[in-house]
């Protein structure tokens, strides 16, 4: 015959417990079957912020930053065959100097538009249409 103390069964008791105070939390959530859910894609079917493109095109201020972007646009777009031929090592002394030129006006006219377009006035929503037009894609709002 075995002789226990008295208090082993509290003894025990208060083991058993401390031991599963530190178990069952990490064990939470063990063997859950559901991933947790994705992160709702941002923009109109692509990353980006959300905004109804078209409707905030009506917004005077957007307008007007869509016509302030034209020249911007038209520099990335001429910097575009420029950017793929450097990239294969084809463009010659004369193209490298113009390169440089469109670069560095495309640089510029960014930081212009990035001021006109984090300016404290602006709400989150012109904020986002501008961000669209300066992507300089044609993207449908929604």
């Amino acid at each position: 015959m075995v002789i226990l103390p008295r208090n082993y069964q509290r003894q025990h008791r208060s083991l058993t417990v401390f031991c599963l105070a530190l178990i069952l939390p990490a064990l939470h959530g063990c063997g859950d079957a559901t991933p947790p859910p994705e992160p709702a894609p941002l923009g109109p079917r692509s990353n980006g912020p959300q905004v109804d493109l078209e409707k905030m095109r009506e917004d005077p201020i957007v307008r007007g930053f869509e016509s302030e972007c034209e020249a911007y646009r038209a520099t990335r777009a001429e910097l575009q065959p420029l950017d793929e031929a450097l990239g294969a090592g084809t463009l010659s002394e004369e193209d490298i100097e113009r390169w440089n030129a469109l670069q560095a006006a495309a640089s510029s006219e960014r930081s212009r538009l990035n001021a006109i377009m984090y300016d404290d006035r602006m709400s989150e929503d012109q904020r986002a249409a501008m961000w669209w037009i300066l992507q300089g894609k044609t993207v449908s709002g929604g």
